[in-house]
């Protein structure tokens, strides 16, 4: 798909995701910190389905959307983390993506669950940017939002792609 032709349909999958992404973030997950939510599935999945980019992009702004429903209770480490969303859901879609077979979607749920479950607390608590001590509290119920968002993003990928609907090329 080319950027500069398709730029109508990049705003509206955008924009349509972004909104699923928002509700999804309303479903929040018992957490310490209050903004973990069924936000990011919608980018996980547009990141296998159609273009890592967009998913990547989708999976910021949902974050920063469902941090948003929870009043930000992280102030401005938000941004970083809707920056390492954006990292997490382009690295789901390109392993997804790098393999034509279903197996591809095994491999990419293990990197997006370990990425987003426990890599990203724990980068931001090793920057110095959260409390370490909270980055480690968070590791388990994130680990487990992490799994059941990718989850849900690639069985939705993998239905499709079994009734027949074209997957998007590269």
């Amino acid at each position: 798909m080319k950027i500069k032709k398709d730029r109508g349909r990049w705003l509206f999958l955008i924009a349509t995701f972004v909104a699923a992404s928002a509700l999804g973030g309303l479903i929040k997950i018992p957490s310490p910190v209050g903004s973990i939510a069924f936000d990011s599935a919608p980018g996980y999945f547009l990141a296998a389905y159609i273009h890592p980019v967009l998913g990547g992009v989708v999976g910021t702004f949902g974050h920063i959307a469902s941090a948003a429903t929870a009043g930000f209770p992280l102030g401005h480490v938000h941004v970083w983390v809707a920056i390492l969303m954006f990292l997490c859901c382009f690295a789901f879609g390109v392993v997804a993506r790098a393999f034509d077979t279903q197996w591809a979607l095994i491999p990419a749920c293990i990197i997006g669950i370990i990425l987003n479950g426990v890599v990203m607390p724990l980068l931001l608590g090793t920057l110095g940017t959260v409390d370490m001590a909270l980055a480690k509290g968070v590791v388990v119920v994130l680990t487990i939002a992490s799994a059941a968002n990718v989850l849900i993003s690639a069985a939705a990928v993998r239905l499709l792609v079994i009734s027949g609907a074209r997957r998007k090329v590269r």
